[in-house]
């Protein structure tokens, strides 16, 4: 379990709530497996704690959310608590077109008026908007060629 901050998202995210798009520390666990704990309350029914090895990783990427540092994310999470936020972090897509008709054209996009981070421009080269019309039907093909495996418990810790 991790806190996680829901985005609704406008505009051309306004899919983030049906997608699961949101802010959450960059922690994850991995290596799990289950621990009998009796009495643990995280045990299940048998008696298993799910034990595994956290692992940080705000200096790398998310899939898609935000994600923040454990000491940010305790600041950004003790703002936002209970009371509605508003925050700017996807770029609309007139803002990506707009980069990238600036990128081809030679300009610096910050001398045009326009902002993206500097360092991901410099990796990147140009950003790429991707109408929903042209990548949904691949999402859902990617699905339809990967279904996720029946769920599984996790196995018993050696």
């Amino acid at each position: 379990m991790r806190s996680f901050v829901q985005f609704d998202g406008e505009g051309d995210a306004a899919n983030a709530r049906p997608r699961a798009i949101g802010g959450h520390p960059a922690v994850v666990v991995t290596e799990l497996c289950r621990r009998k704990t009796p009495g643990n309350p995280y045990a299940d029914r048998e008696g298993y704690v799910p034990f595994g090895k956290l692992v940080d990783y705000s200096a790398g990427r998310s899939n898609g959310c935000t994600s923040w540092s454990t000491s940010d994310s305790e600041r950004i999470l003790a703002l936002v608590k209970n009371k509605p936020t508003t925050l700017y972090i996807y770029p609309e897509s007139t803002d990506i077109v707009a980069i990238t008709r600036a990128v081809k054209a030679g300009r610096s996009p910050s001398r045009a008026g326009l902002y993206w981070n500097a360092s991901c421009l410099k990796e990147i080269l140009s950003p790429n908007f991707w109408p929903r019309e042209t990548l949904e039907p691949v999402l859902v093909q990617y699905k339809k060629d990967h279904p996720l495996p029946p769920p599984q418990p996790a196995p018993i810790c050696k």
